[in-house]
């Protein structure tokens, strides 16, 4: 901008809006950027948020049955040290002679049905056989209790060895939702970040338009300017112009007049002049 000429040159101008709308250009695409990011972080919190939840059902079901297995544990231990104090009341030989008691006592059933005795055998036969029959019936008392101690056993192994592998996973699922606990909150913070990027785009965006309006404005008055002075100028050199148009037929004229009185003859650019033909143009 010259110092006599209050308006900036067009072509500086032009480069300034060139300028802005370049930088518009880059901010919008790095805005289009920030937008897409923010929705592939946004689905890739869903998916982490939808993970998060299921492992939160995993710890619950895992918690319900670690307490359900610990419940059964307990209970199965207690029915356990029950039906072990039961067979401490029974005496250990029975349980070691009960097969073979079962058998003398079949055969002792089977000769009173099928042999001759006497009162005095029959008796002591009839009183083994009530004896055998009491010590079968503790026998087989017996026997159901250790089977019964048995098969508890085997469950209180496998239900020891399954709440082992209740806390294993249930420590597992706590490890993986403090792991997919950090990555929502990184997500998060990456999301918020590029959000706040995204605003300041937008502050910057509506700056560059406010410099563009501007800019643009000062385009227009820069070309009303220019418009005017040439105006100026045409009207000056118009003026200009008439008057030499003036200057000039008066002195032709002038030299028109000195040729009358001195009897020459005359042009016919001399004579229209002279006579007043180009008398509108001299009068205006």
């Amino acid at each position: 901008m010259s110092a006599d000429n209050p308006v900036p040159r067009l072509d500086e101008l032009f480069a300034q809006h060139k300028g802005i709308i370049e930088q518009l250009k880059k901010i919008n695409a790095r805005r289009a950027e920030l937008r897409n990011e923010i929705g592939s972080l946004t689905d890739r919190l869903d998916v982490e948020n939808e993970e998060h939840r299921q492992l939160r059902e995993r710890l619950k079901a895992l918690s319900e049955s670690k307490q359900e297995v610990a419940t059964r544990l307990h209970e199965g231990r207690m029915k356990f040290r029950s039906l072990s104090e039961k067979l401490k009341e029974i005496e250990p030989h029975l349980l070691r002679k009960g097969e073979g008691m079962e058998d003398e006592l079949k055969k002792l059933e089977w000769r009173l049905q099928t042999q001759p005795l006497t009162r005095e055998q029959e008796h002591e036969v009839l009183a083994r056989v009530k004896e055998l029959a009491k010590s079968v019936s503790v026998w087989k008392k017996a026997y159901n209790l250790r089977e019964e101690a048995y098969k508890l056993e085997v469950q209180l192994n496998e239900d020891s060895a399954r709440i082992l592998e209740v806390k294993a996973d249930h420590a597992d699922v706590l490890r993986s939702l403090k792991e997919k606990r950090r990555k929502i909150r990184d997500l998060i913070e990456a999301r918020k970040q590029v959000s706040e990027e995204l605003r300041a785009t937008d502050v910057d965006i509506a700056e560059l338009e406010r410099a563009l309006h501007e800019v643009d404005s000062r385009i227009r008055a820069a070309k009303e300017q220019l418009a005017k002075e040439k105006e100026t100028r045409l009207a000056a050199a118009e003026r200009e112009r008439l008057h030499l148009d003036r200057q000039a037929l008066e002195r032709v004229r002038s030299e028109a007049l000195e040729k009358v009185r001195g009897g020459r003859s005359l042009t016919f650019d001399e004579l229209r002049v002279l006579y007043g033909e180009d008398q509108s143009s001299t009068t205006e």
